[in-house]
């Protein structure tokens, strides 16, 4: 009897296996890996939104820091630019208040909402800042967060700024605020050239002309083109004339004169001294940077502009029109004419004899003596002292601003004065003085002799009696020390 085998029910069956158990492992490795890839995207999303507010507390903090530094810094040249007299501390604590209220509105007026980064990913301030004042700080508390892809994190961040900005410090000096009796201090005029004129061991200068003088020291009977001197000390036996230096490699170098001498268009000349026994005419003398010049008789000096830095001693008297610059140094034994001084500052002026400004001055940050009688146009003033030791024929406004302080302590006649708030305009009692005032202005101060000699004397602090003051900052105030005492809380 034959047998008859089938085998494709087996087969069917077993295919059918296979494919329910791979089909299962696809679908459980499909499920495994998209919940692996979220998990990823989430760790991902946490580790950007953690970038991204720390990102945020760090941008809000840099600017906490720069306008608290910018506004203390403000006011601490501020308060050492202020008189220092009996307001001062008044003053000075005014300012301190005005650079907090300052700081504490521009922290409340922070930008809440800076660009994104990207469309879904940004930090930003959830509310306004709070500003407390608790003891010598100033609390500033910022809900600081960051956004990415809708989800936020959240931190609280707790500033401690020093509300004590500066200290001052008050001594007594026991002097009733009396110093010496110039704001220039003169050289003595009889060491003008060395002696012997000139030194035995000097050699003759080089006499070809566009010929370098770099590093020597010599001695000439005639003058030599200055256009090539540099570095050099060169002693001249006579009188001589100068002009058209406009090399800007001249300088670094000295000159004695043993007689006068007369200088035109040196420009761009800077670290050049001139020490002269004689007369000296200066003519065109711009952009004078690092300039000394000393002169034992009279002087003429036109067109002093742009100055830098220029120190003019004359044992003589001395006449300057058009003058305008900075830390500009003046003293004249003689008398001094004055034309046209337009925007002088950061300077210091010692007239012994009369002084006569010719046309209108401008000071600003000027300190300015004057031992003879004065004859002025329209004064204007601007953190200047200005001090008269005899009498004054002005005409004009005067005008005395930003805590600027004048003295006059003979009779004059003035013109129309106009004194602001911050500002003083002494008068001695026993002077006769007549003016009359601008609408607004202040009244001149008058002063008994006694008061007057410690408000006016040279080297006084105003009206300080006697006491100086000394301001620092506070030691709290560095940057370290206010990022170590920095919060963070995070919220989330």
């Amino acid at each position: 009897m034959k047998s008859i085998s089938n085998q494709n029910g087996y087969t069917l069956l077993l295919t059918l296996l296979l494919v329910v158990i791979i089909s299962g492992f696809i679908g459980t490795l499909s499920f495994l890996t998209l919940t692996q890839q979220k998990q990823v995207e989430k760790t991902d999303d946490r580790l950007l939104l953690s970038d991204i507010t720390d990102m945020g507390v760090e941008a809000y903090k840099a600017q906490v820091l720069n306008l608290f530094f910018e506004e203390v810094n403000k006011a601490k040249l501020e308060v050492s630019l202020l008189e220092k007299d009996l307001d001062f501390e008044e003053n000075a604590n005014d300012i301190e208040e005005q650079a907090l209220s300052t700081i504490k509105n521009k922290i409340l007026n922070l930008s809440k909402y800076p660009p994104p980064i990207s469309d879904n990913i940004k930090y930003q301030l959830n509310k306004d800042p709070i500003i407390t004042d608790s003891g010598n700080n100033l609390l500033v508390s910022m809900y600081i967060s960051g956004l990415v892809n809708n989800k936020t994190e959240q931190y609280l961040v707790k500033f401690k700024l020093p509300n004590n900005i500066y200290d001052i410090t008050v001594t007594e000096d026991g002097s009733n605020g009396e110093s010496n009796e110039y704001f220039v201090i003169p050289p003595n005029f009889e060491d003008t050239l060395p002696t012997p004129f000139p030194p035995t061991e000097n050699n003759l200068c080089p006499s070809k002309k566009n010929e370098w003088f770099s590093g020597i020291i010599c001695n000439s009977s005639s003058p030599f083109d200055i256009d090539y001197l540099y570095n050099s000390t060169v002693y001249l036996t006579k009188s001589s004339t100068f002009s058209n230096a406009n090399n800007n490699n001249y300088g670094k170098s000295t000159l004695y004169v043993n007689g006068n001498l007369n200088m035109s268009n040196l420009n761009s000349n800077g670290n050049i001294s001139f020490y002269i026994k004689g007369e000296a005419d200066f003519d065109n003398l711009n952009n004078a940077e690092n300039v000394i010049i000393q002169g034992t008789d009279n002087a003429s000096f036109n067109n002093l502009n742009n100055i830098i830095s220029l120190s003019i001693m004359l044992n003589g008297s001395g006449s300057f029109h058009n003058i305008s610059g900075q830390n500009f140094t003046l003293y004249t034994k003689g008398d001094a004419s004055f034309g046209n001084i337009n925007n002088l500052s950061e300077s210091n002026i010692e007239v012994r004899g009369r002084t006569v400004f010719n046309q209108n001055i401008q000071f600003k940050n000027v300190k300015s003596h004057h031992v003879g009688t004065a004859l002025a146009q329209q004064i204007q003033l601007d953190k200047t002292t200005m001090i008269f030791e005899s009498s004054l024929s002005q005409r004009g406004a005067f005008q005395v601003k930003d805590n600027s302080k004048v003295c006059i302590r003979n009779s004059s006649s003035l013109g129309m004065l106009d004194i602001d708030a911050t500002s003083k305009f002494y008068i001695k009692d026993s002077s006769s003085v007549t003016y009359s005032l601008q609408g607004g202005s202040r009244l001149p101060i008058i002063l008994d002799s006694t008061k007057f000699e410690e408000f006016c004397t040279l080297g006084s602090s105003g009206d300080s009696e006697g006491k100086n003051y000394e301001v620092e900052l506070d030691g709290s105030i560095n940057l370290i020390s206010i990022e170590n005492q920095i919060e963070y809380d995070i919220q989330n």
